[in-house]
């Protein structure tokens, strides 16, 4: 798309609306924000949650703080959506006359485009009309093309340096879990094209996200990211799968096909449920379950999780749990063990099985799982984090049970595996799984790439992504069989259909003009859905 150079005094308009906009947001009391006790009418017992080393920071500015804690505690507030994309407009050097940016400028102007877009299309979704929403927004969504181009060629290298900064922190110095992100988003702008920075990116922004502290404001920035790498993920993988299918001799599958969702659908069903869209919520459970259904040993916990406190989930997720312990039990797969990159697996399983079955009123096979710290395998006195946790439960089973079984669902103990916050939902933590701890691994264990067999390797039918990485319904699938390819040099009658970029719109009358990708009442073009 061919954007048009914005002038000095649009550019100009848009800085002024900043500062006239942020001015009308309320200052927020925020130097004591970090020190308050989450939930202060909870109980010790209730409010109890599994402590995790947490020695990095990520330093918010305090005004783009004060504007993203006014979003977080007034998320349908249009005004408040503008001017936080109006910051991250200014942020993204946008309308600089700079185009070499480069090295930690160029990452930072890469997250500012990606917060824009998202706040950008939330104002719109908001009901804003402001002529320059569209403008920014399309200029956003070019320059994030540019920067990170889609390729029909995937490359699926592993062992590129930014991997090893993630698989260091991920498994053994959780501090550099920040150092390590931009080493990956540095990568991702190097090769856009590889797949697998691109996934970790994904992933190491879904970590950072899911422990961070109760009064974070930056678990949604962190969510975004994920969520944005997550989605180009998911289509990296399936054209690569789709290059395979043409010439399976010219290429091998993707190793991580089958875990993209678990990458994909938690961050988006944060952002769904943080905007109180349930639908979108609903989507992506179904989602998920496609994905079960498939590798039911990976999809466990992801499945399971997140439904614990859901009353209206909690039996589904019961199920999930049951059935995919049932599934490492006949398969023990490299979801079920513990390897150097996720040490203690087993510890989810077991702690996860105590307390859906606690929950669930079942207190002797809870009881049981505790049992776990007696194997040898389970490396339990080699653990330097989790032992609180572990002891907690040895020693309040009893008071747990009874909380979970009162009928009261607010006084309920938090799961093992997440983490309450102040603004949004309860996210998962990683560490427990994933930090080497006290264990020890030899260095051709630690070089080993552990694969499912290659068969398995092969998705072939891929979940509905029904829910776009903001968090919104996106477009139904249709077919596009009959229909052309949009071209600039033709004129089209009421009710002609065309396709761009994979998506199938409809002409409202005579035009010319090009399909908009979000199409609103006055266009052109009405968007019938995504082509399958």
């Amino acid at each position: 798309m061919k954007i048009s150079k914005v002038s000095n005094i649009a550019a100009a308009l848009i800085v002024a609306g900043l500062s006239s906009v942020v001015a009308a947001v309320p200052a927020i009391p925020t130097d004591d924000l970090w020190l308050q006790f989450p939930d202060e009418h909870l109980t010790e017992m209730s409010a109890y949650e599994t402590q995790l080393p947490d020695t990095a920071w990520n330093f918010i500015p305090r005004r783009e703080r004060e504007l993203l804690i006014s979003y977080l505690e007034n998320p349908d507030s249009v005004s408040i959506a503008r001017a936080n994309a109006l910051l991250h407009i200014q942020k993204s050097n946008l309308y600089t006359a700079d185009p070499g940016l480069s090295g930690e400028a160029l990452v930072d102007s890469l997250d500012h485009s990606i917060y824009a877009l998202y706040f950008l299309s939330r104002s719109r979704s908001l009901g804003a009309e402001d002529i320059w929403i569209r403008e920014a927004r399309d200029r956003i969504q070019h320059q994030l093309d540019t920067w990170l181009p889609s390729s029909s060629v995937i490359d699926t290298e592993e062992g590129r340096d930014a991997h090893g900064s993630f698989f260091e922190a991920f498994n053994y110095k959780e501090s550099d879990r920040y150092k390590s992100e931009r080493l990956l988003t540095l990568d991702v702008l190097a090769k856009p094209d590889n797949i697998t920075s691109n996934l970790y990116l994904a992933a190491i922004n879904q970590w950072i996200g899911g422990e961070s502290d109760y009064h974070d404001p930056g678990t949604l920035y962190a969510f975004l990211k994920a969520s944005y790498f997550a989605k180009r993920t998911t289509l990296m993988a399936q054209q690569h799968e789709a290059n395979w299918e043409a010439n399976p001799q010219s290429t091998s599958l993707y190793r991580l096909a089958p875990a993209v969702g678990g990458f994909s659908v938690p961050t988006r069903r944060w952002i769904a449920k943080f905007h109180g869209d349930m639908d979108a919520v609903a989507s992506l459970d179904r989602e998920v379950g496609e994905w079960f259904a498939m590798y039911p040993q990976f999809y466990l916990f992801p499945a399971s999780i997140f439904a614990f406190n859901e009353p209206e989930n909690f039996e589904r997720g019961y199920q999930y749990f049951l059935d995919g312990q049932a599934a490492c039990f006949e398969n023990n797969n490299i979801f079920c063990e513990d390897h150097p990159r996720a040490t203690y697996n087993i510890i989810s399983f077991a702690t996860l099985g105590f307390d859906y079955m606690i929950k669930a009123g079942d207190l002797d096979s809870a009881m049981g799982y505790l049992t776990y710290k007696y194997v040898p395998f389970f490396n339990y006195e080699k653990w330097n984090m989790g032992h609180d946790m572990w002891r907690h439960r040895e020693d309040n089973a009893s008071d747990i049970y009874a909380l979970y079984n009162d009928g009261d669902v607010d006084n309920d103990p938090v799961n093992g595996f997440l983490k309450r916050h102040k603004w949004g939902p309860e996210t998962s933590t990683c560490q427990l799984c994933h930090q080497v701890q006290g264990a020890s691994w030899t260095d051709a264990e630690k070089a080993e790439v552990k694969s499912l067999p290659h068969d398995q390797l092969y998705v072939e039918h891929w979940p509905d992504f029904q829910v776009d990485w903001q968090g919104r319904m996106q477009a139904p699938l249709v077919s596009c069989t009959e229909n052309a390819d949009w071209s600039g040099e033709q004129t089209y009658k009421k009710d002609s259909e065309v396709v761009l970029e994979n998506l199938l719109y409809r002409a409202k009358w005579w035009t010319q003009e090009k399909p908009q990708a979000e199409p609103e009442q006055w266009d052109e073009w009405s968007l019938i859905g995504r082509c399958e």
